[in-house]
């Protein structure tokens, strides 16, 4: 019926938002992490090459 079409359309929704706040989340932390790396390659590149790879780790993993 009816609300078994709302029901369908409300659940739609509600997992279009979380899909729309998980990439919103990611897209923050790649930002974050590139203004990290940027700024500590300026002093030391070993340790943002070594940085990058845990970053990228952790995005990978948060994909998931």
């Amino acid at each position: 019926g009816l609300g078994d079409v709302y029901k369908r359309q409300i659940n739609k929704l509600a997992a279009a938002i979380e899909k729309m706040e998980k990439e919103t989340g990611i897209a923050d932390i790649i930002s974050v992490s590139k203004g990290i790396l940027d700024w500590i390659r300026k002093t030391d590149t070993d340790k943002a090459k070594e940085l990058s790879f845990h970053f990228d780790a952790y995005i990978k993993d948060r994909l998931k």
